[in-house]
């Protein structure tokens, strides 16, 4: 009489156990729904009316819907405006443009993506260290924007073109370029350049201290030129842009031709 008892027990062990391994495993399944879900994220965005050359935060939006993530809201807003000014204040935003992150911004599935890009703020997450050029609302200056000066020899008629400078600053690394001089050897202010940075060939161009700001830049440039005392930054490896005139020897050098 004790074994239809023993297997009535153990046939309801069985099916509590295997209810348990259901619901482990519908759990897991759930977990992994879970996680594998995008984020919803609303963003806003903001941006100075007075600066058609800052950057343009939807670059980074751009990149961000290619994650896994849903925006569930965009806001632009325009600086200045009363709009605005309550946004820097709650988030502590110091320069513009600005994008704010708020809703699932702690999902695995984007937090590691906003990890290190990001500072927490408020409700959300604030984009920091956005790319020049930006407006400093403390001061008020447009940071990143870059002087170029281009020091010739009008003499040197297959010297490499100059002008090249410019394209490839803006091309490859994005640069704001405020103005470009072209300045001759023979004046004033070109003898006054060769003896301050010590340039003994030309052409070459020497950019303001803001070119610091492009950190990209500044990686590429220490196998291509130096940085002064006073920021400026001098281009000394001519020979990777073609023909140059030395002027400790007042030769042509042509380096593709050696």
């Amino acid at each position: 009489m004790k074994f239809p008892l023993i297997l009535g027990g153990v046939m309801a062990a069985g099916i509590v156990f295997l209810l348990t391994a259901q619901l482990s495993l519908s759990q897991k399944i759930d977990e992994a729904n879970e996680k594998a879900r995008p984020a919803n994220i609303s963003t806003i965005t903001m941006r100075p009316l007075d600066c058609a050359d800052c950057f343009d935060p939807s670059v980074i939006l751009s990149a961000l819907a290619e994650q896994p993530v849903i925006f569930t809201n965009q806001e632009t807003v325009a600086y200045p405006s009363e709009r605005a000014q309550e946004l820097i204040d709650a988030y502590g935003i110091t320069a513009l443009p600005a994008l704010i992150l708020t809703g699932e911004t702690d999902k695995p599935n984007i937090a590691d993506t906003l990890s290190g890009q990001t500072r927490s703020a408020n409700d959300g997450h604030v984009w920091a260290n956005m790319p020049p050029p930006t407006l400093d609302l403390i001061t008020g200056e447009v940071l990143g924007r870059v002087e170029i000066m281009l020091l010739t020899d009008p003499s040197c008629a297959d010297c490499y073109d100059v002008r090249v400078h410019e394209a490839i600053l803006k091309r490859s690394f994005g640069m704001a370029i405020a103005s470009t001089r072209t300045i001759e050897r023979a004046s004033s202010e070109g003898r006054d350049l060769m003896a301050r940075y010590d340039i003994t060939a030309l052409p070459t161009a020497i950019l303001s201290q803001n070119a610091s700001l492009y950190s990209t830049f500044v990686g590429a440039w220490k196998s291509v030129g130096s940085t002064e005392e006073d920021g400026a930054f001098v281009f000394r490896n001519l020979a990777v842009l073609g023909a140059y005139l030395d002027l400790k020897t007042g030769d042509l050098v042509r380096p593709n031709t050696q």
